[in-house]
């Protein structure tokens, strides 16, 4: 295959990955890194380029950062390089149909997803938060629809329960960027048929609002307490009220059997059902149980449940709000 010129978008650390693949490989030709442009980051709030533009930067690799992709100054740039093809991974801006016309459509897009499920801005956090048995990554061709074009490949991954946000965005990006030059490769030539989407399965990972960290006790079971802790895990962090001040939870377990003899008392939805020996377990409904293991205060450090306890005064049969 004759070695192919491509413009990459991409942004968060979860983009370098395949970035790195793609300039290390002797199949293509990075000849654009498109990003995000700097932002307020840290306390300070000083500006901060991407995880992607710093690494491209590295590579002395040249990289643009237009506020709008759709933007006519940046579109003629896309011209004049003369590139191939396209390849998206986590650029962070819906694409517009004069950008993909550039590349006559050979515009591809990693999505950290098993599409059609989970299409949208949010996949990784939605699928620990649904509880989903197994997510992975799709890479597909894009069309304007978001999410919605022919996939040439898939690779799966089970969820386990040591699973959270953290970790799985660093397992995918690894897995997806094997699965972006492998089956990109193969789909240049020619060996690689696309498969449509099917539409009867689409389902949606909207994204993440603040208002959802708070955790309702009397509304999910065990196990979605800990699906919003661990797909919460980067931002906004589940969280809940004790003495009417936020505390939000860095790592939560599964309790072994709802049987309420297992604790001496009834299971109760928000009650902290055992305080002893530095274990917080806090009833959820359904006659369910889960472990809070390390918190974050407000304006305190991380810190275990048992320094939690001790620091703040919790006793079994309390009521967390």
């Amino acid at each position: 295959m004759q070695k192919k010129r491509v413009v990459f978008f991409g942004t968060p650390e979860f983009s370098v990955p395949s970035l790195q693949k793609l300039v290390e490989s002797n199949e293509f030709d990075v000849v654009l890194v498109v990003s995000q442009p700097d932002r307020p980051a840290g306390r300070k709030m000083q500006l901060k380029a991407s995880h992607t533009k710093e690494y491209a930067l590295s590579q002395g690799l040249s990289v643009a950062t237009p506020e709008k992709a759709k933007e006519a100054s940046f579109l003629e740039k896309l011209k004049s390089v003369n590139a191939d093809l396209a390849v998206v991974v986590a650029y962070g801006q819906i694409l517009s149909q004069s950008l993909l016309d550039i590349f006559s459509g050979e515009v591809f897009n990693l999505h950290a997803s098993l599409l059609p499920h989970l299409r949208g801005a949010a996949p990784i956090q939605r699928a620990l938060m649904n509880c989903d048995s197994e997510t992975g990554v799709t890479l597909q061709r894009v069309v304007q629809k978001l999410d919605a074009g022919p996939i040439l490949g898939l690779r799966r991954l089970k969820i386990r329960e040591d699973h959270n946000a953290t970790i799985l965005f660093d397992e995918l990006s690894q897995i997806g960027s094997e699965l972006l030059t492998d089956e990109l490769v193969r789909y240049l030539e020619g060996s690689l048929k696309v498969q449509e989407q099917d539409e009867s399965k689409v389902t949606i990972a909207k994204k993440i609002e603040k208002d959802e960290a708070r955790i309702l006790w009397n509304q999910l079971e065990a196990k979605y307490v800990k699906g919003l802790v661990d797909g919460l895990v980067v931002w906004p962090k589940a969280y809940f009220l004790w003495k009417s001040k936020p505390v939000k939870i860095l790592k939560a377990r599964l309790v072994g059997g709802n049987d309420a003899a297992v604790f001496g008392r009834t299971i109760e939805a928000g009650r902290v059902l055992m305080s002893d020996d530095g274990l917080l377990i806090v009833g959820c409904s359904r006659n369910s149980a889960i472990e809070i293991v390390e918190v974050l205060p407000e304006s305190r450090s991380r810190m275990t449940a048992k320094d939690f306890i001790i620091g703040f005064g919790l006793n079994t049969d309390d009521i967390l709000e």
